[in-house]
């Protein structure tokens, strides 16, 4: 993994931090943000946090972690550049830090041009796929709404980027070509892995039997859970029949789904089709997933395509063995010798042999779950992600400094 930046002098006061997210909806990016914000030291950070849409699921957890929020959801366009900016100038923030989307990026780099002031952005994701080649005139014209905005986040980004924070190196690495573009000498490019609050994980593990009679599943029934967006690329249509099979062996055993999204309509089919209605629970967006993580027997994750698999480092940090697919982005968990079970999902058969395999074999799940446990506690405190981030900060304005007192 690439190396912390190192570690500067505290300032003379807080730094003062402008985070820009899209909205506060329980997302990746949000959910990070807000376990940085909780974990760190409010004696070198001052977080401030502005948003433009209409979710605030995150708005209190985020107060009560000791943020202050600027809800701009009102403002569109120059509208928000402007309220964005008057934020900036009233809390006199010393960089601003956005979260990789393009309505983040483009007012928040924007601002921090126009205030001359650094900014930094955490890639969440792979770059995003543009997909096949349409020659219909309205993906045409999408396709070049999309390169226009690039073209203008590119050039922003030369102006103003002072460093890029990459959740995995397998993100950074998909991101380095786009980086370097900016040419010399470029933003600081470090990776800085989205830690864990072992402590939640902790006391969760006290709440198995609680959460088992509140979603109905007996104590000696096998649960295999899936936490994910029920999105096409999270492929969660593919555990049905993973479990469909399973069930052949240990018929007792029930999926738990938590997550909500389009694919939701697609997953009840299929789990119609099987017979399967008994067996699977699809709970929605949940606000307790340690405590589900705690309730489970085996962790499932078919996902195609990650950015750093945060939900796969929980399950370990809960003790569970973990099922996935072997994604390069959680190569550095395997690296770690975390006790990863890799899968092909497309495979029913094979894949449920290694479900089944792992409830057949009550000592191999205890052995691999505290592997895991043992590597989130080791290398993925998110206490100590909270302060490679706080010295990342602490680094730019340093260079800042520097830079402005070099002779021209």
């Amino acid at each position: 993994m690439s190396a912390s930046p190192s570690s500067p002098t505290r300032g003379p006061h807080p730094v003062r931090v402008l985070h820009v997210l899209p909205d506060l909806a329980t997302g990746g990016g949000q959910q990070v943000l807000l376990r940085h914000v909780s974990a760190g030291d409010a004696a070198r950070v001052l977080h401030h946090v502005a948003w433009f849409g209409t979710a605030r699921d995150l708005s209190e957890p985020l107060r009560a972690a000791g943020a202050t929020l600027h809800d701009l959801s009102g403002t569109r366009g120059l509208g928000a550049f402007g309220a964005l900016r008057d934020v900036a100038r009233a809390e006199q923030v010393d960089l601003l830090h956005t979260n990789g989307t393009p309505v983040d990026r483009l007012f928040g780099h924007l601002v921090a041009w126009r205030l001359g002031l650094p900014a930094v952005t955490t890639l969440h994701g792979l770059r995003p796929d543009p997909g096949p080649i349409s020659l219909r005139p309205l993906a045409l014209l999408d396709r070049a709404r999309d390169a226009l905005r690039r073209r203008v986040l590119r050039a922003l980004d030369r102006r103003t980027l002072a460093a890029a924070i990459a959740v995995s190196d397998a993100v950074l690495d998909d991101w380095r070509a786009e980086l370097g573009a900016l040419g010399a000498p470029g933003p600081r490019r470090v990776t800085i892995c989205t830690g864990v609050p072992l402590d939640v994980h902790a006391a969760a593990s006290r709440e198995r039997a609680r959460v088992r009679a509140a979603i109905d599943v007996p104590d000696a029934a096998p649960l295999l859970l899936c936490v994910a967006r029920l999105e096409s690329g999270k492929r969660v249509h593919l555990l049905p029949p993973v479990l469909e099979r399973v069930r052949r062996v240990h018929p007792a055993t029930r999926l738990l789904v938590a997550g909500e999204g389009g694919e939701r309509p697609r997953l009840e089919r299929l789990v119609r089709d099987l017979g399967l209605d008994d067996a699977v629970l699809l709970a929605g967006r949940r606000d307790d997933v340690p405590e589900l993580l705690a309730a489970a027997d085996v962790f499932v994750f078919p996902s195609e395509r990650e950015g750093f698999g945060l939900v796969v480092l929980e399950a370990l940090a809960a003790g569970l063995p973990v099922v996935a697919e072997a994604l390069p982005s959680l190569t550095h968990l395997r690296a770690l010798d975390a006790g990863l079970v890799d899968a092909t999902f497309a495979d029913p058969d094979a894949t449920a042999a290694q479900v089944v395999a792992l409830l057949d074999d009550p000592s191999r799940r205890t052995e691999l779950g505290a592997r895991g446990r043992r590597v989130a506690a080791a290398h993925f405190d998110v206490r100590d992600s909270a302060r490679r981030i706080e010295d990342l900060y602490l680094a730019v304005l340093a260079d800042r400094r520097a830079r402005a007192t070099e002779p021209e």
